[in-house]
């Protein structure tokens, strides 16, 4: 690599089947948790127009079939992750816009959305910025839900799976520590919601953290 080049990001590397495999892997068990998640936010908040970083293969978007949803933006850098996502869902969700994007740098548009399902995001990013802009991509009353990996004793941070791929991601996952973005979250207008911890069989646990944009007077 010549000085002072970006380093590629390691999530191009890994397949869509890897990804998802890895994710469904009852090692690791993450992508129920996610999706169930995602439901139960979509269900307790209503929200019309909805973002989704991250959002990999689609893996949750299926709860939104049916539902009277105006909008919903759903971001990956990984060309091959949303190509899948609209053989999955296009067809059924005509709300839904795959929006192919480096998170580190882009920018939503201001007060655009109700709902945004971080889940398992921040660990990637330089996520103080990033939180930053997705309090801006909030409406007055909206809701950010964030999903954070916890630390687990004696367990890496990428659990072992036959999916080799995944390994790559070891050392761009740094994990957050909570109450850095309880601190932060005032700041940027946001007022914290009731938390909740999952505790997956493989021992990992994740900690469901949702915060309230604060409404227009």
């Amino acid at each position: 690599m010549a000085a002072g080049a970006i380093p590629r990001n390691p999530w191009l590397d890994v397949p869509a089947a890897d990804g998802g495999g890895h994710m469904a892997h009852p090692a690791v068990g993450q992508a129920t948790l996610l999706a169930r998640v995602f439901a139960a936010s979509v269900a307790r908040f209503r929200p019309a127009r909805i973002l989704v970083p991250g959002c990999a293969t689609g893996n949750g978007l299926e709860c939104l079939r049916g539902r009277p949803v105006a909008r919903i933006t759903a971001v990956d850098l990984q060309p091959g992750y949303l190509d899948l996502a609209r053989r999955r869902h296009a067809t059924a969700l005509p709300a839904l816009e795959l929006v192919l994007a480096d998170l580190e740098d882009w920018e939503p548009e201001p007060a655009a959305y109700d709902l945004a399902y971080c889940a398992l995001v921040l660990e990637y990013l330089a996520w103080e910025p990033f939180v930053a802009r997705l309090a801006r991509a909030l409406a007055p009353g909206g809701t950010a839900l964030v999903l954070l990996q916890l630390p687990a004793a004696g367990r890496g941070t990428v659990s072992d799976t036959p999916y080799a791929s995944l390994r790559t991601l070891e050392p761009v996952l740094r994990l957050v520590d909570p109450d850095r973005l309880r601190h932060l979250a005032p700041s940027l207008g946001l007022a914290p919601l009731k938390e909740r911890t999952h505790a997956l069989p493989s021992g990992k646990a994740f900690l469901q953290m949702p915060f309230r944009k604060a409404a227009a007077h």
